[in-house]
């Protein structure tokens, strides 16, 4: 990484062509970190030549940073980072085994893992309604095929 003067031309996108030298500027910028390409543009920026000139607003130029694309995945590399380091370690989480379960639920009002199967299988085998005020456990279609048997189900009784 290495910061060297920027400089910029007034006429945009223009060869200078100086001493034997070619500086192509694209878009009227032009870096290089040759010592005898800089120190010949030196001069020309501090005479206004051909115009070259070194903008006080940016002066220096990152050569690592010289394209838009270098910027962009400077900056995105950056951010990267900084995410990166936001992240707990996933190496370190470790599963909870059934005990750990069994133990975070100890509350009275809660029912174990066995528990809970034995109570479902209770429930199955005994499909009665546990106390009057429950609905009918028959499906709806059921009870509603009942309902047209009980009213002659569209057949004609003799």
């Amino acid at each position: 990484m290495a910061t060297v003067p920027l400089f910029k031309n007034r006429k945009g996108s223009v060869a200078v062509v100086r001493k034997g030298m070619r500086f192509n500027f694209n878009s009227g910028r032009y870096f290089t970190t040759k010592e005898k390409e800089i120190t010949l543009l030196m001069l020309l920026a501090q005479h206004g030549e051909q115009g070259v000139y070194i903008d006080p607003k940016e002066p220096d130029i990152d050569t690592e940073a010289a394209t838009p694309m270098a910027v962009l995945r400077k900056k995105f590399y950056k951010e990267f980072l900084e995410e990166q380091a936001k992240v707990t370690d996933a190496g370190s989480y470790v599963a909870p085994t059934g005990q750990d379960i069994g133990a975070m639920n100890t509350s009275s009002n809660v029912l174990q893992g066995n528990q809970l199967a034995e109570k479902v299988a209770r429930e199955d085998a005994d499909p009665t309604p546990k106390d009057a005020s429950s609905a009918s456990t028959k499906s709806p279609a059921l009870s509603a095929l009942e309902k047209l048997k009980g009213e002659g189900g569209g057949q004609d009784k003799k």
